[in-house]
């Protein structure tokens, strides 16, 4: 009987993951945007922001792999199957491991390490540089939910397990270079905590309709039916 106990009690704190509520602030020369990210169980919504406005909203069932995206201003949706998100990207490198740089810095109040991973393939490289802090509030829970967001964000292999490094990640630069193009994108934390979180945001709107293309007008001029009068 106790054996039943114990197990029936394990499987209980198991099962009891919290919510987890992150926002970041994502910068570069196109993007200036906030990222509202909300993880509960196998399901995560990302919600992107400009000032007051809403723009879009990405909703994915981590178990089957399927994703919405909502657009906001057009009260449109686009669903991808897992076969459709996961698109595999051909002849790409497995990234390094994050590599301690040994040194530290202070930003956002934490004390952080800097640790620095590239990556390459035929289209071009990634590089990032990460400052992570030890010291974050209860990052010890937080990091359970991290590999979730690792698998939304996973783009071909290109980004290793940051859930493994020895703290939470409060910032990020992230450089990509290709033959004729290079862009770096700047990633702050604003807050990460935990905090229950209402089912019904990973349902999709009723009032939401499938996303078409824009079909191009032609250009081409009209030909008028001309009446002959005998």
């Amino acid at each position: 009987m106790k054996r039943i106990i114990l197990v029936a009690l394990v499987s209980t704190i198991v099962a009891a993951r919290a919510d987890l509520v992150m926002q970041q602030k994502v910068e570069n020369p196109m993007l200036n945007i906030v990222l509202t990210i909300k993880i509960k169980g196998d399901k995560i919504r990302v919600d992107s922001t400009s000032g007051q406005m809403e723009l879009t909203s990405m909703i994915k069932n981590e178990k089957t792999g399927d994703t919405t995206v909502l657009m906001h201003k057009t009260k449109e949706m686009l669903k991808r199957k897992q076969e459709t998100a996961n698109t595999h990207v051909p002849d790409i490198a497995m990234p390094s491991k994050p590599l301690d740089m040994g040194e530290s810095e202070k930003v956002g109040g934490y004390d952080t390490q800097i640790y620095t991973w590239t990556s390459s393939n035929t289209f071009g490289t990634i590089t990032e540089k990460l400052w992570v802090a030890k010291d974050f509030p209860d990052y010890k829970k937080i990091k359970a939910e991290l590999p979730v967001l690792e698998q939304v964000n996973d783009f071909g292999n290109t980004k290793p397990e940051v859930s493994k490094l020895p703290g939470m990640v409060v910032k990020s630069i992230r450089t990509a270079k290709a033959p004729q193009f290079e862009q770096t994108t700047t990633i702050t934390l604003i807050s990460a905590k935990e905090e229950h979180i209402d089912g019904s945001i990973f349902e999709v709107p009723v009032d939401y309709t499938d996303w078409k293309p824009q079909c191009r007008q032609s250009t081409r001029p009209r030909l008028r039916r001309q009446t002959i009068n005998a």
